[in-house]
């Protein structure tokens, strides 16, 4: 009886390979199909999710050194389009402001980077950026005293 045991779990291991072995294919084409389906997802919502970009004038084709051609933005028109979605939005990131503006992230980064260093944009404490002459975000503090507040004038 006891020699039964080990011969019994070896037939059951092996059905169990051969089942896992039959039905691989269809798992990986399960996952496959699921993730394409989450990216078209994605790619319908996207539109809806980003605000329209400001229209931008045709932006002169500088010949690229493979000959092909890229577009560049007149001078100083990435800067005031990111102050403009800062005052929009202050407390945005860098990557989000690059998805707004339709601009790559490193472009964004580098801009409010210069753009701080001007004094123009300032690093929030909560994270993010915001243009130096938009208000600060509304405070979300829900504690029972509320947000600290100044004492009054003449108060010591």
């Amino acid at each position: 009886m006891l020699s039964e045991v080990p011969d019994l779990l070896d037939r059951v291991r092996r059905e169990l390979d051969e089942r896992v072995a039959q039905l691989r294919p269809a798992a990986l084409e399960f996952e496959r199909l699921r993730l394409a389906a989450e990216a078209l997802d994605r790619l319908k919502a996207a539109p809806a999710a980003r605000p329209a970009a400001p229209a931008r004038p045709a932006a002169r084709a500088a010949p690229h050194a493979r000959g092909a051609t890229s577009r560049r933005a007149a001078p100083g028109q990435t800067q005031q389009r990111v102050i403009d979605e800062l005052r929009s939005v202050p407390g945005s990131s860098s990557t989000a402001v690059a998805r707004a503006l339709g601009i790559s992230a490193n472009a964004a980064a580098a801009t409010i980077s210069r753009l701080a260093r001007q004094g123009r944009v300032t690093r929030l404490e909560t994270g993010g950026y915001a243009a130096a002459d938009a208000p600060a975000p509304q405070d979300t503090d829900t504690s029972p005293t509320g947000p600290a507040q100044d004492p009054p004038a003449g108060a010591s």
